[in-house]
């Protein structure tokens, strides 16, 4: 697996096949009683009983181990397929619809900020003055630039790189686990 810069559109794509292990499984892996023996990232309310559970999915396909090994490519920029790839597992019902997620959001558990143009106009620019050794992906940027545009002191991430250029936005990174 690779990821592969699009040079019209500048978004980076994965690219690769994905090995195929025989028969999808006939049970769910994330019912309640196999969920619980997995290891979790965060679990919110951390006292209690659990609401939302973040996991590392079991067969990654991106990695936060390794160095990003950014390389040119004829017209394609190119490098390995790095960052967290995560099962947010929102409730421990299975019957239970997103609808659900709005009352999550009414008893604080997201907050929703907008993205307006001049945000994202924002997000640009800070992009470009990043230094050259910051590694930042740009849907991060966005988080960076939204949480710092809202006054917001941290951000909550467990990608190293996101942790790094956080400090360069004003903001006091703090892993997932930490909360």
């Amino acid at each position: 697996m690779e990821l592969r810069k699009d040079p019209i559109t500048q978004s980076w794509v994965i690219l690769g096949q994905k090995e195929v292990r025989g028969d999808a499984p006939q049970e769910c892996p994330l019912e309640p009683a196999k969920l619980e023996k997995l290891r979790s990232i965060m679990t919110w309310p951390a006292e209690g009983a659990w609401q939302v559970r973040v996991l590392p999915h079991p067969e990654p396909l991106y990695h936060i181990e390794g160095e990003p090994g950014r390389v040119a490519e004829g017209m394609y920029d190119k490098m390995v397929a790095l960052g967290a790839h995560e099962i947010v597992v929102e409730t421990p019902q299975h019957d239970r619809r997103m609808a659900q997620f709005n009352d999550d959001c009414g008893q604080g558990l997201w907050t929703w900020l907008p993205l307006t143009s001049a945000l994202a106009a924002k997000t640009v620019a800070a992009f470009a003055r990043l230094p050259r050794r910051v590694f930042l992906r740009s849907a991060d940027a966005v988080h960076l630039i939204c949480a710092q545009e809202h006054g917001l002191p941290e951000i909550y991430t467990n990608d190293r790189h996101m942790s790094a250029a956080a400090r360069q936005f004003r903001l006091k990174p703090l892993t997932v686990a930490s909360r």
